[in-house]
C-alpha cells in the first residue's frame, strides 16, 4: 500500500521534508526526542448543500480504504542535530507513491549502532 503522492517526496514548500526542515529552524533540534508523522485529510471548500452528498461520495470514493489504513510513521532523534537532518534526508528521498517506512530512521540507527 502507498501513502498518496502528496505525503510523499520533495515535491515543494508543503513537503514533509521541507515542513521538518522549516520546524528545525523554529525549535531547537536537541530537545526533540521522537516526531510522529500521521497522514490527515483537512480540506476546507464550499458548495451548495444540496451537492454535498455527491462532493463527499466522490471523495470517500477516491480515498478508499487505502487512506484510512495507513500506518503513522516515526522518528527517534534522541535530542540529535544530526538524526533530525537524517530524517529531512529520508523525507527528501521517499518518491512519489512511495509508501513512508513505519519507522523512518530504522536504517540509520542500524547503521549508527555499526559505526560504534
Amino acid at each position: 500500500m502507498s501513502a498518496p503522492s502528496w505525503l510523499t517526496g520533495k515535491a515543494d514548500a508543503a513537503s514533509l521534508a521541507a515542513l521538518v526542515e522549516q520546524l528545525g529552524t523554529q525549535i531547537d533540534v536537541a530537545t526533540v526526542d521522537e516526531p510522529a508523522l500521521e497522514p490527515r485529510l483537512a480540506e476546507h471548500a464550499t458548495t451548495p448543500a444540496e451537492r454535498l452528498p455527491r462532493v463527499i461520495a466522490g471523495v470517500l470514493r477516491r480515498l478508499g480504504d487505502d487512506y484510512a489504513a495507513i500506518p503513522p510513521s516515526y522518528a527517534r532523534i534522541d535530542c540529535s542535530a544530526r538524526q533530525w537532518q537524517a530524517l529531512i534526508e529520508v523525507l527528501m528521498s521517499i518518491k512519489a507513491n512511495e509508501p513512508l517506512p513505519e519507522n523512518l530512521l530504522q536504517n540509520q540507527s542500524e547503521n549508527d549502532d555499526l559505526d560504534n
